[in-house]
């Protein structure tokens, strides 16, 4: 997704959906919301309240795949330096 684009509320409304799986940067990398796509809090935060990302809420838990993510390679990397990018699960809770 385009950075600050969340297409991820629509997946989660979809009943049909268990899982989905983002791939690139990820947790205020340049791709979606950082807080509509990944719940980084810091973005959204409000003084006093403590505030539940938007997958948990619509009952997803996150994984990241960090066996797939160390084989890839994003536009930001430089030899030696693979990082950048990353695959991510979001599972339904049963």
């Amino acid at each position: 997704m385009p950075y600050g684009a969340d297409f991820t509320d629509d997946f989660r409304a979809a009943e049909s959906v268990d899982e989905y799986i983002l791939i690139g940067e990820t947790d205020g990398g340049c791709c979606g919301d950082e807080w509509r796509t990944w719940g980084q809090p810091s973005f959204e935060e409000e003084e006093g309240k403590e505030k539940v990302a938007p997958y948990v809420a619509d009952g997803f838990e996150r994984e990241n795949l960090e066996d797939v993510s160390a084989h890839q390679i994003c536009r930001t990397d430089e030899p030696g330096q693979y990082y950048h990018s990353s695959t991510t699960s979001f599972k339904r809770r049963k």
